[in-house]
């Protein structure tokens, strides 16, 4: 089983992109590689006092994490909570890889958000694929965001990437009196995962460039195993995990057993 392999062994992360803008400039890397440069400026003393440059956690939080950096720039305008039909937010990008079609509803989290709770999803131009089930906390990189933590809460959560693969960035904020924009430059680090296992991490990148592969490999509904997934067909989660996981153990039980 997995818990049996050894510790060097490498957890092996499948990143799959249609967008060359995000696979010849911001693949998902190593956080190691996106140490804010306003950290590595900091000297470890100032007037005979330790800094933040000392901090272990903050160390640490970047050596043993895996970011998805910023594929282009961004500008999001967020408007003020009134009474006309002014949108809540509005964005423009540097590229075509950028959707945010996907956002939620107020009234679909309405106890959290209250009235002026907004979300705004942002879906990368990224699946992950993993052969094991391997668990990731998935949070805002806020030392790498100084200039817009104030506006933009990443919702944390946790992900696994053997049964889904999607990145969905999704960002809530409160509508204020004034408008706001916030502008994120190119290989912003938008959210680091931490593997919740000691092994480390190995990358294989994979260009998708036919946006019909893209489509129907990735993109399209009811691309699967199981028809509670087809399109049109309701949708019982708990049914359905039922299925997924008797799924897995029997696919994973054949290709660990030997051949004869």
């Amino acid at each position: 089983m997995f818990f049996n392999r050894k510790k060097d062994n490498p957890i092996i992360l499948d990143c799959y992109t249609h967008s060359s803008y995000a696979y010849d400039h911001a693949k998902i890397n190593h956080a190691r590689h996106h140490i804010p440069d306003w950290w590595k400026k900091t000297k470890h003393m100032c007037n005979s006092q330790p800094t933040i440059k000392v901090c272990s956690a903050i160390k640490e939080h970047y050596l043993k994490g895996i970011v998805v950096p910023l594929w282009g720039e961004l500008e999001i305008t967020l408007y003020p909570l009134t009474d006309d039909t002014t949108p809540t937010y509005e964005w423009r990008s540097s590229n075509l890889d950028f959707d945010t079609q996907g956002s939620h509803s107020t009234e679909q989290f309405f106890g959290f958000a209250g009235k002026d709770g907004v979300n705004l999803k942002i879906t990368a131009p990224w699946v992950i694929k993993s052969k094991e089930l391997i668990h990731f906390t998935y949070t805002q990189p806020v030392w790498s965001q100084p200039d817009m933590v104030d506006d933009l809460t990443l919702l944390p959560g946790v992900l696994e990437f053997k049964n889904q693969h999607a990145i969905e960035l999704n960002y809530f904020f409160r509508q204020r009196e004034t408008k706001r924009k916030v502008n994120i430059h190119p290989l912003t680090p938008m959210v680091i995962m931490h593997p919740m296992s000691e092994r480390p991490i190995k990358f294989r990148h994979h260009y998708i460039e036919d946006k019909n592969v893209w489509l129907d490999r990735f993109a399209k509904k009811g691309v699967g195993m199981f028809l509670d997934l087809a399109d049109g067909a309701s949708m019982d989660l708990q049914k359905y995990y039922k299925k997924r996981n008797k799924f897995w153990e029997k696919r994973d039980k054949i290709e660990k057993t030997p051949l004869i």
